[in-house]
């Protein structure tokens, strides 16, 4: 037998050529396995930042300044911010949401007087490790939470 037909039929190396093949697929599994893990941390920051703003106007009031300040410390990422800043409006509970109305109003519905609210929005700039072509990521992660605070 000729040393070309033994090279041919020899197995050697094979799990070598295996592993080239295999290798990226499994590397970028991981890479956007890793990324989802810092989207969902990320939302998780987003949100408990922006109910701890939520939280600190219902305890002490509205104060823009401070409210924002609280969304900035409240997660151990320096990128979560008050962005926009936050704001207090007047309006009454509706079928549809809350309906923005002057704050001396009667609201419709109850009798009532319209309440007054708050809007906490924190946000964070997310920028993915690995963009593959058919995963989009968003740019940037935000939660919002409504509170009545009278």
């Amino acid at each position: 037998m000729s040393l070309w037909c033994k090279w041919l039929k020899s197995e050697a190396g094979t799990s070598a050529i295996e592993l080239a093949l295999i290798s990226p697929i499994v590397v970028i599994m991981a890479v956007s396995a890793i990324d989802l893990g810092r989207l969902a941390l990320a939302k998780t920051w987003t949100q408990y930042a922006a109910a701890a703003g939520a939280q600190y106007a219902v305890t002490h009031g509205f104060d823009s300044q401070s409210i924002s300040s609280v969304v900035q410390g409240a997660s151990s990422s320096r990128s979560v911010s008050a962005n926009p800043s936050p704001s207090q409006y007047c309006g009454c509970p509706g079928a549809t949401g809350i309906q923005s109305m002057p704050c001396t109003a009667d609201c419709p519905d109850v009798g009532s007087k319209a309440g007054t609210y708050v809007v906490v929005t924190a946000n964070y700039p997310y920028r993915a490790i690995f963009r593959p072509p058919l995963i989009s990521y968003p740019e940037n992660i935000s939660s919002q939470i409504t509170v009545r605070i009278k």
